[in-house]
């Protein structure tokens, strides 16, 4: 596949698949999967929460408390980042840089 032809979404997915994310911005997340020790988890549906009027800061607090009500049996947590929104974001970034608005 010629680079060139990849869609919107490809193209940024692997820009952000390539970075080293330490901190996610929630108006960036699909969704939060908390797995834990025993083999179970807990998914988080920001997607959601979003679409209900959740602010940023309230599912920030659910993720916290999720991860505090685990305690130490969390052994790790996947986070689904919302490429579109991300795409979108640097994308409106780069157009003001480039004085392309």
């Amino acid at each position: 596949m010629n680079p060139a032809e990849k869609s919107f979404v490809e193209r940024w997915s692997d820009i952000i698949n390539s970075v080293e994310k330490t901190t996610i911005p929630a108006e960036y997340v699909k969704r939060v999967t908390i797995n834990i020790d025993n083999e179970n988890n807990t998914t988080i549906d920001v997607d959601r929460l979003k679409k209900n009027g959740v602010t940023p800061d309230m599912i920030d607090m659910i993720f916290h408390d999720t991860l505090e009500l685990h305690g130490v049996n969390v052994a790790d947590t996947d986070f689904y980042v919302d490429v579109a929104a991300v795409g979108r974001m640097i994308q409106k970034e780069t157009n003001k840089l480039l004085n392309l608005n």
